[in-house]
């Protein structure tokens, strides 16, 4: 249940996942659109792509995604 309550922390504003999209593309070359499209409301399917292509945790995906 811990990656719930990251879920709803993460707020993702659809002016900065531009900039975020840009990073994640450049350190993880193999994610594509189809990864990192983002969807205002939607963050918990955005996380759960990006935790199965990247093969990390949600709450690594979180803390990165936060981070970047």
């Amino acid at each position: 249940m811990e990656h719930d309550s990251s879920i709803r922390t993460l707020s993702i504003t659809p002016g900065s996942w531009g900039h975020k999209k840009f990073k994640l593309r450049n350190r993880y070359k193999h994610l594509s659109d189809a990864d990192l499209q983002y969807v205002p409301g939607e963050e918990s399917a955005l996380l759960q792509r990006l935790s199965q292509r990247l093969g990390l945790s949600m709450p690594e995906v979180v803390r990165i995604v936060t981070e970047i």
